[in-house]
Order: structure tokens, then sequence, then C-alpha cells
């Protein structure tokens, strides 16, 4: 766990958004306090805990503490989102919630090929003058699991361009498979269901990791979907693309990109997305963690 005893921070109240410069004292990281639950699938661990001073224009400088959670599973999990902590206390009894902030939500996070940690920082009120430790920490965290995974897979791409696969109401359209020098590049066309798309109505496509990372805005963040592109190498070893990028409305159009490929043709390219998820919740509760 990084403890920071001072933080030099600027923040733009109007937009909301703090940016942080470098700590100004650090110390050597130490072990970091970490939770997991009854079922022994979940950890939360405090990877980070700062005191911090915003920065008020025609105002006194907040002070500020800052707790920064991460959640290590491996279970297949296509994203999370931490929701308001239910206690912060210091060891003096005097509680560091927020209370002129309640009811806030962060934003779903979707992992990219179902992988973890996610991270999530919290901001709390200055402990008392005094203190040494957080004596509690409680809160929860939702995580939507997978159901399942469907896959559409062309094989021998260069052969199969301008063909159209359908599974559980996806189609995938592979428009163009070649070779560019040493890379190799293809352009896939994707129409989901329209059960989907009435579900989510607007969204936000977001890339990273490889994946395409559907968000929907609604009152709650919540999952949409999730479409992941690869291929299967000559040597039989699945590759994700050097680059992705593309966009839409209701049939989807991606450019893919690999570089350095092994000699030979790839034997099959594929897209894979969820057939649904589960939601659940996961309550995690911390005791006596070192202040900076």
């Amino acid at each position: 766990m990084r403890r920071k005893s001072c933080w030099l921070l600027l923040g733009l109240p109007v937009l909301g958004v703090t940016f942080c410069l470098r700590p100004l004292v650090g110390q050597p990281p130490e072990p970091e306090p970490a939770f997991t639950d009854q079922t022994g699938a979940y950890t939360v661990r405090v990877v980070e805990i700062a005191k911090i001073r915003r920065f008020v224009p025609e105002g006194e400088d907040e002070l500020l503490l800052r707790v920064q959670l991460a959640l290590e599973t491996d279970q297949p999990v296509l994203g999370c989102q931490f929701l308001p902590l239910t206690a912060a206390t210091d060891d003096t009894g005097v509680s560091l919630l927020q209370e002129g902030r309640p009811g806030w939500h962060a934003p779903f996070i979707l992992t990219p090929r179902f992988r973890t940690p996610i991270q999530h920082t919290f901001t709390l009120l200055p402990p008392a003058e005094g203190a040494l430790a957080l004596k509690e920490l409680k809160g929860s965290l939702k995580v939507a699991l997978s159901t399942g995974t469907e896959e559409i897979r062309f094989e021998n791409p260069t052969e199969k361009q301008g063909v159209t696969q359908e599974k559980e109401g996806t189609k995938v359209t592979l428009k163009s498979a070649k070779w560019e020098g040493k890379t190799f590049s293809a352009e896939v066309e994707v129409e989901r269901p329209e059960a989907v798309r009435r579900v989510t109505g607007r969204g936000q496509v977001e890339f990273r990791g490889g994946g395409a990372l559907i968000i929907a805005f609604q009152r709650r963040l919540r999952l949409m979907s999730r479409l992941e592109f690869g291929l299967v190498d000559a040597q039989g070893t699945e590759r994700m693309p050097n680059s992705l990028g593309g966009g839409g409305g209701r049939k989807m159009h991606y450019r893919l990109r690999w570089d350095n490929l092994p000699e030979g043709s790839p034997q099959a390219l594929f897209c894979r997305f969820p057939k649904g998820y589960e939601e659940e919740e996961v309550p995690f509760e911390f005791e006596d963690i070192p202040l900076p």
C-alpha cells in the first residue's frame, strides 16, 4: 500500500475534476490491507491512502483523505461498480463520510478480457487531529458476471471475405481480410439484436485492451455488451489486435490490425460476446488501516 503524507492538488470545481501533480513527501510501500469475502471469490485491497489538498478558488484549500481500492477476482467479471461507502471512521470516532454528497455512484467499470484488478478512488473528510488509523471502512460493490460467451469464427479468413454468420441474433460480416506487407488487417461489420439496442439506447464506444466496450448511459451506468476480436495465428496462438477502431449505429464497423505475426496465414478470426450477465453485490470491510 502506498501512503503519502502530503499531495499538492489542483481542482476545477465546475467540472468536478482534480489533477494530481506529484507527491511532496513519500514513504516506502507497505503491505496492502486486504479483505476477502466469505466465498473466497473476491478480494478488495487498499492500494493507496493519502492526505490531499484541493485548491479552491477564492476560498481556503480543502484538506481531504483519498483512499484507493482495487477488486481482484478470478470470476468472469464483465464489469463492476463501487457503491457509496456506508462507514468511514477514524480511531477517535469521527466519521469521514462527506454527508453533502450522498447517493453518488461510481460508473460501471468494464474489464478488458475479464481481467482485474479494477480500481476506484474514494475521497473522504480529513481525520481528526491525533488520529492514527481508519478504525472502520465499510462498503460494497456490484459485479456483473458473465453467464456464458458466444463465438463467431471465420476459418481461413482470407478466403471468407463477404461471408456473414449469425448467433443469438448477432450478425458478423467479414468485409475484408488481407496482408499489407507484414501487417494483417481486417474489416468487420457487427449488427446486434434489436432487443439489445432497445434496452441500451444511446451509448459510447470505448476501446481498451483490444476489446470494444459499449457503455449505455442511463440513471445508473450499467453494462450493456462487449465484443472481443482476435485471431489464431499459424502456430495456433490466440492474438488480440494491435489496434482496433470503429463505430456506427445499428451496424457497427470495426477496423482491426495485427503486427509481426508468424509466417503463414491466420488459421481463424473470431468475434466473442457475452450471452448475458448476472449482478451480484459484494460487501467489504476494513479495520485499523494506518493513516499517512
